[in-house]
C-alpha cells in the first residue's frame, strides 16, 4: 500500500520489497518481519532518509542472509544444462536478486531465468541455438510445475536476463500444447547465435 516505502518491480509479475526483520525474543518478536514503511525511515535518523540510500544496504544484508547457496546442474537430453540455485536460509530473499554472481561463465547473450519459489532460481546461460531451443521449453514446463507444487511460490514464468534487465518470455497456455512467444529482441538475439556451440569451435 502507499505506506510501504520500498516496493519495486523486479520483472513482469515479480515485485521486490524491502522488509524490516526484527529479532527481539524478550518482546516476543523473535524473527518477525514487516514491510518497510516511510515512518520507519523517518524514525531511524535525524536527517531524512531516502530510498536510494536504503536499497544498497538492504541488498548487502540480503546477500549475507542467503549465502551460502547451493548449485545443482540438470543436464538435458540434448546437452543443454540448467543450473538450480537454492539458498540455504533465504528468509524470503531470492538468489535471483544476484544473477551476475550466480553465473559460472560470461553471458554476452544473457541467461534464461526461472524463479519458481523465493529460495530457488533456475538459470541457463545462452550460448547457441540448439541448447537454447532445448532449455526454453524445459524451463517453461519445469518452472510452472515447481511454482504449483512448492511452498512460497514467486512466479511460474521464465525470463530473459541481460544487461541487468529482465524481460518476460510470453507463453500462451490456452491450448493443451503451450506456445512460447518471445519478443522481437529475443528472436533477434536467437537468430544471431551459432547453431551449435561445438560446431562453431571446430
Amino acid at each position: 500500500d502507499e505506506e510501504q516505502a520500498l516496493v519495486r518491480s523486479y520483472a513482469a509479475g515479480i515485485d521486490a520489497a524491502v522488509f524490516v526483520d526484527v529479532d527481539r525474543p524478550s518482546n516476543g518478536l523473535s524473527r518477525t518481519s514487516s514491510a518497510l514503511s516511510w515512518a520507519d525511515l523517518g524514525r531511524w535518523t535525524a536527517e531524512p532518509v531516502h530510498a536510494v540510500e536504503v536499497l544498497p544496504q538492504a541488498s548487502a544484508n540480503s546477500r549475507r542472509v542467503i549465502e551460502p547457496w547451493h548449485v545443482g546442474v540438470q543436464e538435458l537430453a540434448g546437452g543443454a544444462t540448467v543450473s538450480l540455485v537454492v539458498a540455504e536460509a533465504s528468509h524470503g530473499a531470492s538468489p535471483a536478486l544476484f544473477i551476475e554472481d550466480l553465473l559460472s561463465a560470461p553471458a554476452p547473450n544473457g541467461v534464461l531465468v526461472g524463479v519458481p519459489q523465493h529460495d530457488t532460481t533456475m538459470i541457463h546461460i545462452i550460448t547457441d541455438q540448439a541448447q537454447t531451443a532445448e532449455a526454453v521449453p524445459w524451463m517453461v514446463a519445469r518452472t510452472a510445475q515447481m511454482f504449483a507444487a512448492l511452498p512460497n511460490p514467486v512466479s511460474p514464468e521464465v525470463y530473459w536476463w541481460r544487461d541487468d534487465t529482465m524481460s518476460l518470455l510470453t507463453v500462451d497456455r490456452s491450448a493443451r500444447e503451450w506456445q512460447i512467444m518471445p519478443d522481437e529482441d529475443f528472436r533477434a538475439m536467437f537468430a544471431g547465435l551459432e547453431p551449435d556451440e561445438e560446431a562453431s569451435a571446430v
